[in-house]
């Protein structure tokens, strides 16, 4: 009887400690964590990524999906270049943006630092902000 509360035991670990989604940059690891809104008035589901260290709060996170139905009108990804962080958020039946991409750098303790953000429409630049 031991050995059965024993192996359920380490099931149940191993298994809560695999569910949970982490990504390694540089040697640091971010846990992942999928984040579900209603935007009551306008009917919208968003989803968005929030990713961080353990025990500390939310180091970068970006816009997943916006969908109403079988619309969709964001879609967003990243990507990691050495130490920077690059999230993409396309956006569609938008007039004024096609899509927005923001920057930020990995520093040496493991905290993430914004560094830039550009809104584009028709593939040309329209808004950009450095951080100072």
């Amino acid at each position: 009887m031991k050995s059965y509360f024993l192996f359920l035991g380490l099931f149940l670990f191993c298994s809560i400690g695999y569910s949970q989604k982490s990504i390694k940059i540089n040697g640091i690891t971010y846990h992942q964590k999928k984040q579900k809104v209603f935007l009551k008035d306008e009917r919208i589901f968003t989803e968005y990524v929030v990713y961080k260290k353990i025990k500390s709060k939310a180091q970068f996170t970006y816009e997943y999906l916006r969908k109403r139905n079988d619309s969709i009108f964001v879609k967003g990804n990243f990507r990691v270049k050495k130490n920077m962080i690059i999230t993409v958020e396309n956006y569609y039946f938008s007039d004024k943006t096609d899509s927005i991409v923001r920057t930020a750098k990995q520093l040496k303790n493991g905290s993430i630092q914004f560094v830039d953000m550009s809104r584009y429409k028709n593939g040309k630049s329209v808004y950009y902000f450095k951080n100072p």
